[in-house]
């Protein structure tokens, strides 16, 4: 899109995220051998500002959850200490399944919002698993605000006034039937400024 100037540099001030999430995988078995983490919003913010889409301080990311062990997440990152409000983001960057420039985004991931920090070390199990670890910077922390809204049965009156340039859901309209999907979709058209992408 940004090749195809379908989006200006530095046109995106204010993203929302539907379903942002936390990693939960089981972590006897799994990858996720690390604290509960939220990767989306910042991942989104990381990015916009690398592609020149975004100018860093200046961007506003709202994320859309209607799990309140998700919202309480961000929560407790935002209203932490200022010395404590960085938060960690760990991620696999080792080759693996998957297309390799996968991991090359993940090897350079966080570059724009933070600084690397020393990764949790995986359980012996998966000896030879490369990670990362970065700490998100206080103010970008700041910038991902929590909001409790269902998309299906709810509209945020916030976007009345300030229009979203860009919405992003992920792995969501997969639990919703048909119509509770032309419900999201009516209520998420609400949310976009005119020639805004979702």
């Amino acid at each position: 899109m940004k090749d195809r100037a379908v989006l200006a540099k530095r046109s995106i001030t204010r993203v929302a995220v539907i379903g942002p999430g936390l990693d939960f995988t089981d972590k006897g078995f799994g990858y996720d051998f690390y604290p509960l983490q939220t990767l989306q919003p910042f991942a989104i913010y990381d990015s916009l500002v690398r592609l020149g889409l975004a100018e860093p301080g200046k961007i506003e990311v709202i994320a859309f959850d209607i799990s309140q062990e998700v919202l309480e997440h961000l929560r407790r990152a935002r209203t932490a200490p200022k010395k404590e409000r960085t938060t960690s983001c760990n991620c696999r960057a080792s080759p693996g399944h998957g297309p390799p420039k996968q991991f090359s985004y993940w090897r350079s991931f966080g570059s724009e919002i933070g600084t690397p920090v020393a990764p949790i070390q995986p359980p012996p199990a998966l000896n030879g698993l490369e990670t990362r670890a970065v700490a998100i910077r206080p103010e970008v922390v700041l910038s991902c605000k929590p909001v409790d809204l269902n998309v299906v049965f709810e509209q945020f009156a916030g976007s009345a006034t300030k229009p979203f340039d860009l919405i992003i859901a992920t792995n969501v309209f997969l639990y919703y039937d048909t119509f509770e999907q032309a419900l999201a979709l009516r209520n998420i058209s609400t949310l976009l400024k005119p020639g805004g992408f979702f």
